[in-house]
């Protein structure tokens, strides 16, 4: 079977295409499926390939860099099995959809090579998520797989805002799921965490990934 060349990209600007509002219903509780999100076409292969155990080596795009105006993510892969995100502005429904489309297919690689992740989350210039956002934050979280919960080793939080730990705390309400969130105070002590946790469960460290010598990357441009 071969990977779709949109799969291959080693930059997801542009290869989830149009409509990254699409997101795939995955397993929800009970064996019910949810209905109105739809698989991106790379997603869906993906996924596909994952359930059916095919041997080939599941490749997904590294990087996510994505800004609307004063609002950005820009997602890096390039040390998975960490997961390394950073957030700019106030978060809109753009922004969280194709952050999920990124993050469903590292879920689905994990699954592929089975092997736990982490995330490192820096927060520290994001704003406050309006109620809409928290919302689509929590159903999103719902349709990602299941096994995304029993791979998830945790998600270090970098942020200094208690009305952010709050906005965590609400959308946690709104979802079944076990966010596995941990607050740290600076970029180091999150990647100094994550190492942890990979190291705790007897997983390789990735090489080029240095507490000491991490520095955050500066916002992208426009897309």
């Amino acid at each position: 079977m071969t990977t779709p060349a949109s799969v291959r990209d080693a930059e997801c600007r542009s290869s989830w295409g149009e409509g990254h509002g699409s997101r795939f219903p995955g397993c929800c509780p009970m064996g019910q499926r949810r209905t109105g999100m739809r698989r991106s076409g790379a997603v869906q292969a993906l996924d596909s390939r994952v359930r059916a155990r095919d041997p080939v080596s599941v490749t997904v795009p590294t990087t996510l860099s994505f800004r609307e105006g004063d609002r950005a993510v820009l997602a890096d892969g390039r040390y998975f099995p960490i997961l390394w995100v950073t957030w700019w502005g106030e978060p809109n429904e753009a922004l969280i959809r194709r952050y999920f489309e990124w993050n469903d297919a590292m879920i689905l690689r994990a699954m592929a090579e089975r092997v736990k992740f982490a995330h490192i989350t820096d927060a520290r210039q994001t704003g406050f998520p309006p109620p809409t956002v928290r919302k689509l934050v929590a159903e999103l979280t719902e349709a990602s797989p299941l096994e995304a919960s029993d791979l998830n080793l945790g998600t270090f939080l970098v942020h200094e805002s208690a009305l952010l730990r709050g906005a965590v705390t609400a959308i946690q309400w709104l979802s079944k799921r076990d966010f596995k969130v941990v607050p740290i105070p600076d970029l180091r002590g999150g990647v100094v965490r994550a190492l942890e946790a990979l190291a705790k469960a007897n997983i390789a460290r990735p090489p080029g990934l240095d507490p000491e010598g991490c520095i955050a990357p500066s916002m992208p441009d426009a897309t």
